[in-house]
Formats: structure tokens, sequence, C-alpha cells
């Protein structure tokens, strides 16, 4: 990552029977704050995933922003990632086969004995209320390592 990454998210631990429900509800919170704060965005929206069990899911849903010097307001919080290096890959299909690709990059992390040093993220490049056809949906995947 050539710069660092501001974003507004909202951070919550859920039930991962939950998840489908989740996403659309925070990114509508989102941005509804960003439309009455005249904030701007120029990047797709992304989630964070900090723990995720059979059970339970610590997620970070959240849209990057062009300005850092922007207030937080109740769940909503400035965050930031900063400049590093990272592994990604981007998945074409359906939210469903994104295991797939996760495979695949723990697969070459592996062999390349490359140290991962925080929680992965996923931004999602083609918005599917714009794009019905699952097949078509870009989902950019990262791996911060040393």
């Amino acid at each position: 990552m050539e710069k660092d990454v501001w974003y507004l998210s909202v951070r919550d631990t859920i039930d991962q029977a939950d998840m489908n429900n989740v996403h659309g509800k925070v990114y509508a919170m989102i941005n509804k704050y960003m439309d009455d704060q005249g904030v701007l965005s120029n990047d797709p929206p992304m989630v964070i995933y900090h723990f995720w069990s059979d059970t339970l899911v610590d997620i970070e849903l959240g849209i990057p922003v062009l300005d850092s010097a922007i207030s937080d307001s109740g769940r909503i919080k400035l965050n930031k990632i900063s400049q590093t290096n990272v592994v990604t890959a981007v998945h074409y299909g359906a939210y469903d086969r994104l295991p797939e690709t996760y495979f695949g990059i723990n697969e070459w992390m592996r062999k390349n004995k490359v140290v991962v040093i925080g929680p992965p993220w996923e931004s999602y490049i083609t918005d599917p209320a714009t794009e019905p056809n699952p097949e078509k949906w870009e989902t950019a995947v990262y791996f911060p390592i040393e």
C-alpha cells in the first residue's frame, strides 16, 4: 500500500448466522453520516475481519474517506490502515466463493513463509446494487504482512 487509508467504520461482534444482514444496514448508517457531514469517498466499502470463529465474527465495516479531519459520531469511528506491505488478490464471483480466494492466498503465504501482521480486509470493488450478476462481482482481499 502506497498510502494510509482513512475510513469511517462501525465495529461489532456478531453471530456468524447474521453476516448476511449486517452489511447493508451499517453501510447505510455510515453513508447517511457522510452525507450529513459532507464527507466524500473515492474508494469502495470495506470489511476488516478482526476475529472469526464457527459462531462469532468480530467485524468492522467501513467506507474510506478523503479527509482525516472528521469527528467520530456515536458508533461511527474514524480509523486508519497505515501504509504497509500487503498480499492481495482479486476475487471474481459471488461472495459465497470468497473462501476459495482466501485459501489460495493462505497457501501462497505458507509456501513463501510470509508473516501476517494484522487482520485481513476486503474491499468491494463491484456494487451488487448496480451489478446484479454475481459472476461479475470483484472483491479485493488484503493481508498486511511484514
